[in-house]
């Protein structure tokens, strides 16, 4: 027998596909990548890698915040991983790239997550669903944020985390998460 928390706001993917846009408005965004990037910063305090940061793996608890679940890809790492796992419109460059990885790919899947959110479809997503064309345009495509995100430091988040480099992707050197969490977004 498992015993479980019963998370009555359903999956954040359900959520999103009810919506008539199938987005949020910035405020919710906002509001969620808080709670996203509260959540992965106590994860990656353990030496957690996730790995499989998507609308489907995140439930909208009662009182509206958000908790991740399914931690079937994640590993506790001490520097660097290699295995290819996870789902392909959210992998980071250097987990396609082969030579390993390591909890830049979370912060790279928190900025594909904001995108979603706020656009209705991740960022390198292929119309067909081809999985090699979507790992192309990830490793290939620049990093294109419609006009409608008018929010200049949203804007500006979504550009650091979605940084192909991972040296230089917010949130990835010595203050790790902190780094995010003091981003002009969330000052607002």
């Amino acid at each position: 027998y498992m015993m479980l928390e019963l998370v009555r706001g359903g999956e954040l993917f359900n959520f999103l596909d009810k919506q008539e846009t199938g987005t949020v408005g910035i405020q919710s965004a906002w509001f969620y990548s808080a709670c996203m990037i509260s959540a992965f910063s106590h994860i990656h305090s353990h030496n957690v890698v996730y790995r499989d940061i998507k609308p489907e793996n995140i439930l909208i608890d009662a009182n509206g915040y958000l908790r991740v679940v399914d931690f079937g890809f994640a590993k506790v790492i001490k520097t660097r991983t290699h295995t290819l796992c996870g789902t392909p419109e959210y992998f980071a460059p250097e987990l396609i790239g082969g030579k390993g990885y390591g909890k830049a790919v979370d912060n790279w899947g928190i900025g594909i997550l904001i995108y979603e959110m706020l656009i209705g479809q991740t960022p390198f997503a292929d119309i067909n669903g081809n999985n090699q064309k979507v790992c192309k345009n990830i490793s290939e495509n620049e990093l294109v944020i419609p006009r409608t995100v008018t929010d200049k430091n949203c804007r500006d988040l979504l550009h650091k985390l979605l940084a192909k480099d991972p040296i230089k992707r917010i949130g990835c050197g010595v203050k790790g998460t902190k780094e995010i969490k003091s981003h002009a977004w969330f000052e607002t």
